[in-house]
């Protein structure tokens, strides 16, 4: 199957040079995917204020899976995207909202030729609304990690950049977090981020701490970092109240991503294993008691920073993130009401 959408593409840039032709042969890399780099002559897309900035010919690469159930990916290698909605994590063009519906094999590589084409033409007319792209303020992705727990946030917040919240224990599958609990639950900051994340939160210690302080990656484009120094605190914050919480048992921690666009913080939820936990409690104890958030440096070097995080699921019922399946429906005036049948 990659052998006859690598022909169907090779022939359509033969019959077609002026407006595809292929920068990258064909190579099979270790996980069978078949990458190729192609061009497009983009400079007859039109242009409207707010969309995306094209140059008026463009380099993608297509990733196509030994599988042709699953429509391939296009990257870019650049991070002239980023930021941008339906851009994931800066490079991935998310050519498809719902593949299982929207990708049909039988119509090959020109199918997502035609795909791209519609991508590129809404992307620079501005038809993208940022505000309903899923996880729009942390690169457009989904972060979850198997065997996680759901944490339930309900409760408005958070309301301050450093705030500790309880995680209540409902199933062990299940955390309720709460800001009311003085006593009950473990203890898990808050932190709320002085930007949005366009490259994702990542899956390392290490470059979530990266990411932190140079959310842009700004030298990827050749600027200098912008000053955002937010891991030293967040370990800080995370230390302090992983002493708080008991031995042997993983840190949990919020951060409250802003959305580009205004409203409410994102909430991603992860945790720390018990081992890096433990490293924390043992950082914090070596500084007690000078150990506060405003004064407190501690030496990240002394824990395992490569170590991987747990992403939890979010579930979401925040009043002003949920909207109500029956919200501008007529069944909706019986909100609140009792009825006699």
């Amino acid at each position: 199957m990659q052998r006859s959408v690598v022909g169907e593409l090779k022939t359509l840039a033969n019959q077609r040079p002026d407006d595809i032709w292929i920068t990258k042969q064909p190579s099979l890399d270790s996980n069978g995917t078949v990458v190729v780099g192609i061009g497009l002559r983009t400079a007859v897309i039109p242009r409207e204020p707010g969309g995306l900035e094209l140059d008026d010919d463009e380099d993608f690469t297509l990733r196509i899976w030994p599988s042709f159930f699953a429509p391939p990916a296009v990257d870019v290698d650049h991070v002239r995207f980023l930021g941008f909605p339906h851009v994931l994590q800066g490079q991935r063009l998310c050519t498809y909202l719902d593949a299982s519906r929207e990708w049909h094999p039988s119509q090959g590589i020109a199918g997502l030729l035609t795909r791209l084409w519609e991508w590129l033409t809404d992307a620079a007319g501005g038809r993208f609304d940022a505000s309903t792209a899923m996880y729009h303020a942390v690169g457009g992705v989904l972060h979850r990690a198997d065997g996680t727990p759901t944490i339930v946030v309900r409760e408005a917040g958070p309301i301050k950049r450093y705030q500790t919240a309880r995680l209540i224990a409902r199933s062990p599958h299940r955390y309720d977090l709460t800001y009311s609990s003085a006593t009950e639950g473990l203890r898990t900051p808050v932190l709320t981020l002085a930007t949005d994340l366009p490259f994702g939160a990542t899956s390392s210690f290490a470059s979530l701490l990266a990411l932190m302080d140079d959310p842009y990656m700004d030298r990827l484009r050749g600027a200098p970092p912008r000053a955002l120094p937010q891991s030293q605190a967040f370990i800080t914050v995370l230390a302090t109240r992983a002493l708080k919480n008991p031995p042997d048992t993983e840190q949990y921690f919020i951060l409250a991503v802003p959305h580009p666009t205004g409203g409410p913080p994102h909430l991603l939820g992860g945790r720390l294993p018990a081992p890096t936990a433990n490293a924390l409690r043992a950082l914090a104890e070596e500084n007690e008691p000078a150990v506060t958030l405003d004064r407190a440096k501690l030496d990240s070097a002394q824990i395992d920073a490569n170590c991987q995080i747990e992403w939890c699921n979010m579930s979401d019922e925040r009043q002003e993130v949920t909207t109500r399946r029956d919200d501008s429906r007529p069944v909706n005036d019986y909100q609140g009401k009792t009825v006699h049948v």
